[in-house]
Order: structure tokens, then sequence, then C-alpha cells
């Protein structure tokens, strides 16, 4: 808990080589809910695979699209 206490002032949340699979959703809540609406996600891809976990992704966690950034 105290770590996740500590992210209230992150700004940009980088996500490399994560699946972000419904296993993760739990780990993933507590970060949103220890960080402000504003915080950027800059989340990597590899495959077709991975864009279509971020975009569930993001509409399961209520991630404006505006605050993501994808990369290979």
């Amino acid at each position: 808990q105290t770590f996740f206490a500590s992210l209230s002032h992150i700004e940009n949340i980088v996500v490399i080589g994560h699946s972000l699979s419904n296993v993760d959703y739990p780990y993933f809540k507590e970060i949103l809910k220890n960080t402000h609406n504003n915080t950027n996600w800059i989340i990597s891809w590899l495959s077709s695979r991975d864009l279509e976990n971020i975009r569930a992704f993001a509409s399961k966690m209520d991630i404006k699209k505006s605050k993501i950034s994808i990369f290979k």
C-alpha cells in the first residue's frame, strides 16, 4: 500500500512488455486509484493482439484515449 500511495504525483506511466490481460486488472486498478485522471499512459506493443489488449484495457479501466500513447 505504501508503494501505491506514493503514486499521486506521477504524470506518466510507461508499460513495456506487459500483456494487459484480465488477470492484471486488479494491479492496474490500484494504480489508477492512486494516480490522477491526467496521468499519461505510454504503452508498448508488439503484435496485433497487444493492440486489442490495449484497447480492452483502456475501456475496462476507463482511461481516455487522449491519455494513451502507444509505441512499438
